[in-house]
């Protein structure tokens, strides 16, 4: 006695179409992403007292920027604001961009301020900074 044997047709999956999404996908994703180029400061900072940060200061015909707490900075004994910062230090490296510029920050006074008293220096010309971690 013979059995009729059913015969099933293999079934094949395609797979060049799902290769072709795949990469269109991925080329889409690629031109579509932002690459973040991130900037890094480097900085050395060292501890200098007041009274020796101003003689290193006069001695070597730097300016002195103290950064005080409050959003404030001194500036040959002047208090002024962090906002009239590109205005005062300006003047004070009028003709001469290579002037060292000396950056005491107090105890006390917020990283943000730092930042935005070197990217204001930086944004006038002055490119030789010098950060100093000051006591209060």
């Amino acid at each position: 006695m013979e059995f009729a044997r059913n015969y099933r047709a293999k079934r094949s999956v395609n797979l060049t179409s799902l290769i072709d999404i795949i990469f269109l996908l991925v080329v889409f994703f690629l031109l579509t992403s932002e690459f973040v180029v991130s900037e890094v400061v480097e900085m050395n900072l060292s501890t200098i007292k007041g009274e020796e940060s101003a003689d290193t200061a006069k001695q070597s015909k730097a300016v002195l920027v103290v950064l005080v707490e409050g959003g404030r900075f001194m500036l040959a004994g002047k208090e002024y604001s962090l906002d009239s910062l590109t205005e005062v230090v300006g003047k004070e490296i009028e003709g001469d961009k290579d002037k060292s510029i000396i950056v005491v920050n107090k105890e006390g006074v917020s990283v943000q301020n730092l930042v935005t008293t070197i990217d204001g220096i930086k944004s006038v010309g002055g490119y030789n900074v010098s950060i100093v971690e000051g006591a209060s």
